[in-house]
């Protein structure tokens, strides 16, 4: 009988990898740096990418195949084959001092390095099949070697060099459906610098997701369980540069955690090592951490002044600008270096390269990302560079160079996804410039940000008038306010019967001129109607501002007539409770009598009035006006708030039976003082009932006492009452009498 075996696919490739680990000779020595990421494959796979910087001051060079280590069950190693060498060295050809060359580097430390890229690509066309949910302490990948190349910050005997990045679980997904593409660096990492130089480093992170990403220094890595400790006098993991230990005149390494910029002025020269940390985290949740290695030379060079980088001519080493949406930008950056190159015969001016970096440019400015390839910018429209700077070029001349930046922003840009429900409105633009001077280039390197900001929105205009039709309809006017920046929306009128009532929508006007609306079946000839009225503004969405003030509808009452004196007693209301600006309102009483003839009785600033008639049959009508002026777009327009019209019907058979009734006195002080006596007359005994209402109606005070035939008084006790407008009712068998008074 013939036996068959099938072995796993995956099975299959190990045993390729084995061979190939046994037949290629270990060939990695003198190693400076590196990195680690990995991103989605169109399968749901991982294909992992490997940076490994070499010394190029000593003998030897990378094997083109390397393995990364990990401990994911059944891929403990995973193959890396050499896809791309780049010379890092510093480019420059201004001789005041010879050029470095990897070539002809002869020790270590110089500055001049390569960089390896290995990939996955080989071993596993579609990316390395993972799957599970990753451990909590997460699956590492990490490669290690020999040898470290001695550095100024690391003891002696650290030989071992090792580089590792972890990938974490989230919210228990299966690894295989890849739910996270590590962040990518479009920076390579070396920094090569002269002694003296400012020095501001950085990574030119993006992130597939928009994950977020914090940064943090981390110890170099002995081997991949084992962090170097041993290092050099007044150096530790967190302070992997020269400082003022070492030079007074240094300005000690700051790593800022929320982008990883890296800067530092160092008048000690020498090599050292930095180790930073970046971490991902997705909504909250840790899904990777990469740790870059990165080389720092710092080298004895001539002295050289960095280009100068301005923005519409005016040098500058930080821009900021803050715009509204609907904003076309456009700005002229320039770099400029007017030093010559000191060995050249004749004196030659140097040339400047001009680069950039930002999430907001239009393609091919953007770098590809992981799983995506070229795309633009997080929200478009996007920023554009004429000439185009492309990610990995840039601009060359002499002495200047210049491009023309242009955005044209909108609403969607107040609020810029970052992942995870959070939003930005800043925008950061990086431009670098720097110059050919040798050994090491002069470089300069500014933040360009733009922050866009919602436009201030309208304040709501008071409504000035509110103007009573005969038949109860209200005419109600308002200030046009001022829309220099162009987002009015509309207008909102609201109505209540009551000023702590409820207000609802009457209607919305969405043309700004328009500043005056009829209310119709308003129902103010029956009672007070109060009015708010809103201004919305847009900015992408609407806001609404809050109304100025309650304005009421003057509704007027006739509260008593005197038949002993043939006085009317009228009282209304506030048009405002708080009134505008300026003088008090004056308001005009109207009497109309005989039928169809208006006249003005008189006018006051108080909110009562009294007018003396003739004894006889007739009938009165009383209305109470105020004018006030609406500021328009054409100018101001006077208006007229008009009250209901009341009636007061005097009969022969009314003052007969009123001569000896119930009558409130005149004689009461208005404004009223604290303890107010208050006199009036009654027909025969029986009990009243005095009440006191403030002015929206509500009750303050209610007291009862036995009065006696003909003249009575009530003592009215205020000491407790806040300065304003108040009135008081008394009640007797049936009848009651109203009047209105001050409190000071």
């Amino acid at each position: 009988m013939t036996h068959r075996f099938f072995y796993p696919r995956h099975l299959a490739v190990l045993v390729i990898i084995f061979l190939l680990k046994s037949s290629i000779p270990l060939q990695a020595t003198h190693f400076r740096g590196g990195e680690i990421t990995w991103e989605c494959t169109p399968q749901g796979n991982f294909r992992f990418v490997m940076k490994l910087l070499r010394d190029c001051g000593v003998p030897g060079t990378f094997a083109d195949t390397l393995w990364i280590t990990s401990n994911f069950p059944g891929y403990d190693s995973i193959g890396m084959v050499l896809t791309a060498v780049h010379d890092l060295t510093p480019d420059c050809d201004c001789p005041a001092s010879a050029a470095l060359d990897c070539a002809t580097a002869t020790q270590p430390g110089t500055g001049a390095l390569k960089e390896y890229t290995y990939t996955s690509q080989a071993f596993f066309h579609n990316g390395v099949p993972l799957t599970g949910v990753p451990p909590v302490t997460g699956y590492y990948f990490a490669f290690e070697g020999c040898c470290r190349v001695p550095t100024g910050n690391l003891a002696t005997g650290n030989s071992n060099f090792a580089i590792r990045s972890v990938m974490y679980p989230y919210q228990n997904t299966p690894i295989n459906t890849c739910f996270d593409n590590s962040p990518a660096f479009f920076e390579r990492s070396p920094i090569v610098t002269c002694a003296g130089s400012s020095n501001w480093y950085m990574h030119e992170q993006l992130d597939s997701e928009l994950d977020s990403v914090t940064w943090m220094y981390a110890p170099p890595l002995h081997d991949i369980n084992t962090p170097v400790t041993a290092y050099n006098t007044g150096y530790n993991f967190n302070s992997p540069l020269p400082g003022l230990a070492h030079d007074p005149t240094n300005i000690p390494a700051t790593l800022n955690p929320q982008n990883g910029d890296l800067s530092f002025t160092s008048h000690t020269t020498g090599s050292f090592s930095v180790v930073v940390k970046a971490t991902a985290y997705k909504c909250g949740y840790k899904v990777a951490e990469i740790f870059r290695e990165m080389p720092v030379i710092i080298i004895p060079c001539s002295p050289n002044n960095p280009p100068v980088i301005s923005v519409d001519g005016q040098p500058v080493t930080f821009y900021i600008d803050t715009v509204y949406p609907g904003t076309l930008l456009s700005y002229t950056i320039a770099a400029t270096d007017n030093d010559t190159c000191q060995g050249s015969t004749p004196a030659s001016l140097q040339t400047v390269k001009l680069s950039t970096f930002g999430k907001q440019y239009a393609a091919p400015m953007m770098p590809p990302l992981p799983g995506y390839g070229f795309m633009s910018c997080i929200n478009p429209p996007c920023a554009n560079l004429s000439p185009v700077i492309h990610y990995d070029s840039a601009l060359t001349g002499s002495p200047s160079v210049q491009t023309l930046f242009t955005w044209q922003t909108g609403c969607q840009h107040l609020a810029t996804n970052e992942g995870c429900g959070s939003t930005t409105n800043k925008y950061d633009f990086f431009f670098t410039a720097i110059d050919n001077f040798c050994p090491v280039p002069a470089k300069r390197t500014i933040l360009f940000r733009v922050v866009v900001i919602s436009k201030p929105p309208l304040l709501s205009t008071p409504i000035v008038c509110a103007d009573v039709q005969p038949n109860g309809d209200v005419m109600v006017s308002w200030h046009q306010p001022e829309d220099s920046l162009q987002v009015f929306d509309s207008y909102y009128l609201y109505s209540a019967n009551h000023p702590s009532s409820s207000f609802t929508v009457v209607d919305s006007i969405f043309a700004l001129t328009q500043t005056s609306y009829l209310h119709q079946g308003a129902g103010a000839h029956q009672q007070p109607i109060y009015y708010l009225q809103s201004v919305h503004s847009y900015h992408g969405f609407a806001i609404h501002g809050a109304p100025v003030d309650t304005i009421s509808t003057i509704f007027v009452e006739v509260t008593g007539y005197d038949t002993l004196t043939g006085i009317a007693h009228l009282e209304w209301n506030p048009l405002r409770t708080n009134p505008l600006p300026g003088t008090m309102p004056e308001y005009t009483i109207h009497r109309e009598y005989p039928a169809g003839t208006w006249s003005v009785a008189g006018t006051t600033n108080a909110l009562t009035f009294s007018d003396t008639l003739s004894h006889g049959n007739k009938l009165v009508r009383y209305r109470v006006s105020t004018s006030d002026t609406v500021i328009t777009a054409s100018g101001p327009v006077v208006c007229q708030s008009n009250s209901n019209v009341t009636e007061l019907h005097v009969t022969i058979d009314m003052i007969r039976h009123d001569l000896a009734g119930f009558v409130l006195g005149q004689n009461i002080p208005n404004p009223a003082g604290r303890s107010t006596t208050i006199p009036f007359h009654l027909p025969g005994p029986g009990r009243i009932t005095m009440v006191v209402h403030d002015i929206r109606g509500s009750v303050m005070a209610q007291q009862v006492m036995e009065g006696q035939a003909g003249e009575n008084t009530f003592t009215l006790d205020l000491s407790g009452y806040a300065a304003g407008v108040y009135s008081y009712t008394i009640y007797f068998q049936g009848s009651h009498q109203r009047r209105t008074m001050m409190v000071e």
